[in-house]
């Protein structure tokens, strides 16, 4: 589990902010959901992995977005050319998406890698490495995490 949640983090920070506007607010998906049929919802929960590295109309992952509503897609390196590539490609499936597609990438770091320096991304860690690398930083920081959960139970006491 630590390592999908370190897979999770090394995703965003690799990845950084996508430049993704939002498309729907907060209301606007809770009144979808609540006008939905039951099978739109069922859709919402389904990801889906692709072999495309581009986003057309006219095919099978197309129509899934638009018409069957599903709620997300996983990425894998078939899907990556470069990290621009990839930004276009996440762009253009959430224009087409009426609810804001959840995007995954099958990402472990280090040995398994779909984010690959060849494409544009920085370099990542295996998880052992990971595991590690306590620095004096981490350690120092693990501390003070420490020092100021004891604090804050002492408060409630």
């Amino acid at each position: 589990m630590k390592v999908q949640h370190i897979a999770l983090l090394l995703v965003f920070l690799v990845i950084g902010p996508m430049e993704i506007q939002a498309r729907m607010s907060k209301e606007e998906i809770i009144e979808f959901m609540k006008k939905a049929t039951l099978q739109e919802k069922i859709a919402q929960m389904v990801n889906v992995g692709f072999s495309d590295t581009a986003f057309q109309s006219g095919t099978i992952l197309y129509n899934d977005i638009v018409s069957k509503k599903i709620g997300g897609v996983v990425i894998f390196e078939r899907n990556i050319v470069t990290k621009q590539n990839l930004k276009t490609l996440v762009n253009k499936m959430q224009d087409a998406a009426k609810v804001p597609l959840f995007i995954s990438v099958d990402e472990e770091g280090g040995y398994v890698s779909r984010l690959k320096e060849k494409y544009g991304f920085p370099p990542t860690y295996t998880a052992y490495y990971l595991g590690k690398a306590q620095t004096a930083k981490i350690r120092k920081f693990k501390d003070k995490r420490t020092i100021w959960h004891l604090q804050s139970k002492q408060a409630q006491e």
